[in-house]
């Protein structure tokens, strides 16, 4: 069973392939290329100085910078080092979802069914692009079990399980899916509370309950603090931390005929003629789970209606996952997503589809139920799901579907494996596996890893002339076309182009490019990001920015653009006249009270070239006008991305700018003494120098960094002689 779901990660890497969709060339395989360039090199990574004018490394859960089984497997080459880290995952999915099964007290057969639909169904094949999805994804079962005996039996195993669930969840990276997953944990095990073999039943088991969940919860967080406070500061510093609108969730909600997914596989949902392939299920866009599968949960369902209370309270808990997780995904088309968003709740979280993934945990433990059920039939009770297998055949009959034919045919296999007496289960298990193999085999396409990072003309361009590009410049006329291309379902080459570019240079979240290049993606700032969007209208933004290069599908006509000769047809690279240094010393400022106010004068021709800028300070600092000149020089003394160090000679007061990302772990120093560090340009870093020779330095040390790691190491401590000291009572009882 392990090397059947390894299957989907070990494939690609075998031939030495990577996966490309989505955002795998532009998120997530930079950001292992990065990582793995820092640990070698013996670089704990806090900062990313490429990427977004510079952002916190560490801090962003994506890049899994704290995540153990993601670091190891950067140390590998790149094919087996995502191979490798998609195999780890399937695997504890499967393991995960099984041993939770075996715990409820199901055969072999039934736990390894329940854990081949979790792990090789629908819902994980088609996220396995998606790192710290994936991740999150694969802990969401064994934090269920563990959160299941912890509630009915209290031991040592339970403990470590629910702990080991909430961490490897929490610091997966997928903050979305690790929050439902400890809903879904608590739930089952408020339901499991009154079967406790440790405490009496009703209200004294749920009180007990709960306080060993909030207990397990508080020594998770405890642990994964050295990478979960720096993530909290950085939430807060950003628009997520008052909530986003209800849009996005109405743009990203999952339709009630979308759900024919689970009955039927869909092997094109990831292929070109399906046009950009966004669909309702952003995230999740293949459901099936195996024809043996639904027969199987349709069984367990019946046990709601005709069962015995123990039955019936096994079956309840997996049945609610999948309704909640359901209704919550279909987002705007009811009233539960808005009410909980009013509530306070969900306010931070994107894209309802993701409740999906958590729906399948759910199905696939309602599947190892049914499974249970299908093999204590007996007699003519054996024939009733052959009878519904060759009802299928019929429909396929009926409706020609290639893939309703699919489903006929191992709907027919696992009816006719009802009618064996002996080896019925493995019978069961060997066509589901077959079933789910052959539905999702190259789901999602791949290429050569050796050709995937291939120089083009563009990115050798940036590389040789250390440029700095901007990434996203879309006209509305570009952004129109190309949503009129989306609703036909074309494909639109231009922007794939400037897709896979952006594969090559620095662009995602925490990204370094893999060819080198110092290009920069300039969304430091929203209200920056949202301006430089408009194109060529743009520009004043992007050359505030130090971008001196521009990125576009499309010919940009302006007399400040030149497209550059050579670097191939598209992307478009043009040049860009008059931008700002990324590093300069300027002698004329003016105050502004806010950093919105100080883009407001980007438009200012000498905001944008650089040589006066707007300081985020209050009066009395003086200001000083562009009028004033005097002699300046500047020398880099040493540049790493959390340190950095200068030797400044002026005769006058002067400010040195560095255009990298403001954020408020960063410590700066004159000639020793601690300096303010000044906001400029309402996205940038400023210092203040006066006159004479000084060494300026600055140093990337947040204090969530160094509190994070001092908890989770007390945190750890209090683990090891707890541990300790439950093996010492339960030896002694």
């Amino acid at each position: 069973m392990v090397l059947v779901v390894a299957l989907p990660g070990l494939r690609p890497a075998w031939r030495g392939e990577v996966f490309v969709h989505r955002d795998m060339t532009t998120f997530v395989l930079p950001m292992k290329v990065a990582l793995r360039e820092r640990l070698l090199a013996g670089d704990l990574p806090l900062w990313d100085p490429y990427t977004e004018c510079g952002t916190p490394f560490l801090a962003k859960l994506q890049t899994q910078v704290g995540y153990l089984p993601n670091t190891v497997a950067c140390l590998f080459p790149l094919p087996w080092a995502y191979g490798l880290h998609v195999v780890f995952h399937l695997v504890i999915a499967f393991l995960g979802l099984r041993g939770w099964a075996r715990a409820t007290g199901l055969s072999e057969p039934a736990a390894c069914v329940g854990g081949l639909c979790f792990a090789s169904g629908g819902a994980l094949a088609c996220i396995t692009d998606l790192s710290n999805v994936v991740a999150t994804t694969a802990w969401l079962p064994t934090m269920a079990w563990g959160a299941v005996r912890l509630s009915t039996r209290g031991d040592r195993g339970g403990w470590l399980l629910f702990i080991l669930g909430l961490v490897g969840a929490g610091l997966g990276g997928e903050p979305h899916v690790a929050v439902a997953g400890v809903g879904v944990a608590a739930l089952l095990a408020l339901l499991a509370a009154p079967a406790s073999a440790v405490t009496e039943a009703g209200p004294a088991a749920w009180l007990v309950t709960t306080r060993r969940l909030l207990v397990g919860g508080a020594l998770a967080a405890g642990l994964i603090a050295f990478q979960l406070l720096p993530f909290l500061e950085l939430v807060s510093l950003s628009d997520r931390a008052e909530g986003l609108g209800l849009q996005p969730f109405e743009n990203w909600t999952v339709g009630p005929a979308e759900l024919v997914g689970f009955l039927v596989p869909d092997r094109d949902a990831f292929q070109p003629s399906g046009g950009d392939g966004i669909r309702g299920q952003a995230y999740v866009r293949v459901l099936y789970l195996g024809a043996g599968a639904v027969l199987a949960i349709g069984l367990s369902l019946a046990a709601l209606v005709r069962a015995g209370r123990d039955e019936r309270r096994r079956v309840l808990g997996p049945f609610l996952v999948v309704v909640g997780s359901v209704l919550l995904s279909f987002g705007s088309l009811t009233p539960l997503y808005a009410l909980l968003y009013h509530l306070g709740y969900l306010r931070q979280f994107r894209y309802p589809a993701k409740f999906l993934l958590v729906a399948a945990v759910g199905l696939a433990m309602l599947a190892a139920l049914g499974t249970e059920r299908l093999l204590r039939l007996s007699g003519r009770g054996r024939f009733v799901p052959l009878a519904l297998a060759l009802g299928v055949v019929g429909l396929a009959v009926v409706t020609g579907d290639h893939e309703v034919w699919h489903v006929a045919l191992f709907a027919a296999l696992a009816g006719i494996s009802m009618l064996v007496e002996k080896g019925r289960g493995a019978l069961l298990v060997a066509v589901l596996a077959a079933d789910l193999n052959v539905a999702h085999v190259k789901l999602q396409p791949s290429v050569p890893a050796d050709s995937l990072f291939a120089a083009t003309p563009s990115s050798t361009w940036l590389e040789e002339n250390d440029g700095r590009a901007y990434l996203r410049p879309l006209t509305k006329e570009v952004l129109a076309r190309n949503a009129r291309d989306r609703r036909r379902g074309m494909d639109w080459a231009a922007r794939q182009a400037v897709h896979d570019l952006r594969g090559k240079v620095p662009m995602a979240v925490g990204v370094r490019c893999v060819s080198g290049a110092s290009a920069l993606l300039l969304a430091t700032h929203d209200q920056l990001q949202q301006r430089a969007d408009a194109g060529p209208e743009g520009l004043p933004w992007i050359r505030h920015a130090a971008a001196d290069v521009l990125l576009s599908p499309e010919p940009l006509p302006h007399p400040d653009l030149t497209p550059l000769a050579g670097t191939g047809e598209r992307p478009i690279l043009h040049r860009i006249a008059g931008s700002a240094p990324r590093l300069a010393l300027v002698a004329s400022w003016e105050l502004a009270s806010d950093p919105s106010a100080a883009l407001d004068r980007c438009v200012d021709p000498l905001v944008s070239s650089g040589r006066h800028v707007v300081v985020e300070v209050a009066p009395p600092w003086p200001s000083r006008p562009p009028s004033e000149r005097g002699e300046s020089s500047l020398e880099v003394v040493e540049s790493s991305p959390d340190e950095r160090r200068y030797r400044v000679r002026t005769e006058q007061p002067v400010l040195l700018v560095l255009r990298e990302g403001h954020h408020p772990g960063w410590r700066a120093s004159v000639d020793g003494e601690s300096a303010d560090l000044l906001r400029v340009g309402g996205a940038f870093l400023g210092i203040s120098v006066e006159a004479g020779e000084h060494e300026v330095e600055l140093e990337f040390a947040p204090t969530s960094h160094r509190l994070g790691a001092l908890v989770s190491g007390l945190v750890l401590l209090g683990c090891a002689v707890a541990w300790w000291r439950m093996g010492r009572r339960d030896d002694h009882s």
